[in-house]
């Protein structure tokens, strides 16, 4: 029940739904066509982390802790690419006319797992441009990396000469290297001095010369390879204290491929696009439908309405299609106009249901309000009149609403003279301000010139007096009166009816007000049969349905139009008797089967 509740509010609101499917689907049509073609291209980079171990490449935790360093040598690379610095070194190595910004939006970047590849991505409606970006873009990231990891090195560099330690053992390996020098200098004098003597012929001075020299050499030699050890002692302990090698130490990023022209634009999404829109604005008219169902403080069907009121509706009237014949006065005397059309089968429903709520006591004055102008009360009073006349009933219309009269209007005759005038003379025949209509039973006694003082004239013994001679020329009389929740006039002439009838206006009377309208009445003793709820849209029906949609109430004369007067084309009304009917009391067979007016009755004096 509950998800047949939801279908009511979807069918109800159908075309707020349409119209946002609409709305959705040019929306996306328009900016489908408004999307310019992109290509893309990318450069393909091998990624190589330094490393410092002397551990076989071949370890399972080297392997491992290698791949995350190339994960994160990547992530720090794509986020390097997302700089405003970086954008700005693209745009001066490449003379592309592009702002950073567009530079930072047409790049991407994807680490390819498990692997040492990075690719980067450049996307841009030119093809040529985008080739450029992603090429130049690559050769600036490898030119800002060796130049980073340079300046790093230098800087560990500069920070290490600082040590004292280091300083003393960089001093001591000057101090030896510059000895060496003077060493291997005397050593080679020596030596070339004694290649000269050597060259000489033998002789006492030649022989004692040389071996004066040899034997200096020999000392030379021996001091030399004692300082060539202290120098390697003290290079190792420099190369102890100072970084690994910077070689071995630095990341490397290497261009593997190159990014090719794009010749073909990149797919468009336009159906998952499309269809994603419409499931949105599905999605929002089915929500903003609900949402609106929820936030509307009205009555809209008749179960609500019972629920409501407290009682079962007497009777539920749909929307009345305004249609006319050359025969009728008022397109809204939907049951002059058409007497097989639903609305019209909607009145005599109420008549029944008023004829049986009025068994033990008959209903012989009814008076028809509502709790706010614009309602329908006129409506409804009107065409009951009719239903009511065409049944056999003696029938005068009276309206007392003296602030906005309605009811000769809807009949097409004059407003004056008629109730407040006969108010305003004492011995006025009541027989020269009724006014005749197309139901011969049916008569009218209009409100009369409108008075300062509505309330007070309703209120006075001769509007009582007159309220009761009405009662003794009809079998009914039916009271158009003004809304009952907005002025008090509706309350002073329930206290002299036996009955009231509460019009209820289908999503435009509020709930509060519906309830209000109810407690007024009942205060000054009125006698509530029941509420009638007005235009009613097909989708609210509820139980109600079954009348609008049984398809023996239209007819037509032959050729498949209906002729508005309720006959078929060999003269002959169609009609089918109802259960509820046959049970009414004191009425003709044929009247009913047939709804034909009777015979006119005449306007004299019933005795009780």
């Amino acid at each position: 029940m509950e998800l047949l509740g939801y279908w009511k509010i979807i069918r109800k609101r159908l075309w707020l739904i349409i119209l946002l499917l609409l709305i959705g689907g040019v929306g996306v049509a328009y900016y489908n066509m408004q999307q310019i073609p992109r290509y893309r291209t990318s450069t393909t980079l091998f990624l190589g982390p330094g490393s410092n171990s002397s551990s076989s490449p071949y370890d399972a935790m080297l392997l491992y802790q290698r791949t995350r360093i190339i994960e994160s040598l990547s992530n720090t690379y794509s986020e390097l690419m997302q700089t405003r610095s970086f954008a700005s070194m693209v745009i001066e190595e490449s003379s592309l006319p592009l702002s950073e910004g567009q530079v930072i939006n047409s790049l991407s970047t994807r680490y390819v797992p498990d692997t040492q590849f990075f690719r980067i991505t450049a996307t841009h409606a030119n093809p040529q441009v985008a080739q450029r970006l992603a090429n130049t873009a690559a050769q600036v990231l490898i030119n800002e990396n060796i130049a980073r990891q340079q300046a790093v090195q230098q800087q560990v560099e500069e920070q290490q000469i600082v040590d004292p330690e280091i300083q003393a053992l960089s001093d001591l390996r000057s101090s030896l290297q510059q000895e060496m020098k003077l060493y291997d200098e005397r050593i080679r004098n020596i030596q070339a001095q004694i290649n000269d003597l050597e060259l000489r012929g033998p002789s006492e001075w030649n022989n004692q010369r040389l071996a004066g020299l040899r034997q200096e050499l020999a000392s030379l030699q021996s001091a030399r390879s004692t300082l060539l050890t202290s120098l390697t002692q003290a290079q190792a302990a420099l190369v102890a204290t100072k970084p690994a090698n910077a070689a071995s130490s630095m990341d490397t990023a290497v261009v593997i491929d190159e990014a090719p022209l794009p010749t073909t634009p990149l797919p468009r999404d336009v159906a998952e696009r499309t269809l994603m829109m419409l499931f949105l604005s599905l999605a929002a008219g089915v929500g903003l439908a609900v949402l609106l169902e929820y936030i509307d403080y009205t009555v809209k069907t008749p179960e609500e309405l019972d629920a409501v009121y407290g009682v079962p509706a007497l009777g539920v009237v749909g929307v009345a299609a305004k249609r006319s014949n050359k025969n009728t006065i008022n397109p809204e005397l939907v049951t002059l106009n058409d007497a097989f059309s639903p609305i019209a089968e909607a009145f005599r429903s109420l008549r029944t249901s008023i004829g049986f709520s009025a068994l033990t006591t008959p209903t012989r004055s009814l008076l028809v309000t509502s709790a706010g102008p614009s309602e329908g009360k006129t409506f409804v009073a009107s065409n009951l009149a009719v239903t009511l006349a065409l049944s056999g009933k003696r029938v005068i219309l009276v309206d007392t609403d003296l602030r906005k009269p309605m009811v000769h209007q809807m009949f097409g005759i004059s407003r004056e003279p008629g109730f407040t005038n006969l108010l305003m003379e004492q011995q006025g025949n009541l027989g020269n301000f009724l006014q005749k209509t197309p139901v011969k039973n049916l008569r009218i006694l209009t409100c009369g010139t409108l008075p300062p003082n509505p309330a007070d004239l309703l209120g006075s013994p001769r509007a009582v007096e007159v309220m009761g001679q009405l009662g003794q020329y009809a079998d009914i009389v039916v009271y158009d009166s003004p809304p009952a929740a907005t002025v008090t006039d509706a309350a002073i002439v329930a206290q002299h009816v036996d009955a009231v009838l509460q019009v209820v206006l289908a999503g435009g009377t509020r709930i509060d007000l519906v309830q209000r309208c109810k407690t007024v009445l009942e205060q000054v003793g009125a006698h509530m049969l029941g509420p009638v709820l007005n235009r009613v849209g097909g989708s609210d029906l509820g139980y109600y349905a079954y009348y609008y949609s049984y398809g023996y109430y239209g007819h037509s004369n032959g050729n498949g139009n209906g002729n508005g007067n309720g006959h078929t084309g060999n003269g002959h009304r169609r009609s089918r008797r109802s259960g509820l009917g046959r049970l009414l009391p004191g009425r003709k067979k044929s009247a009913y089967r047939k709804d034909v007016p009777a015979e006119p009755v005449e306007l004299v004096d019933r005795a009780e």
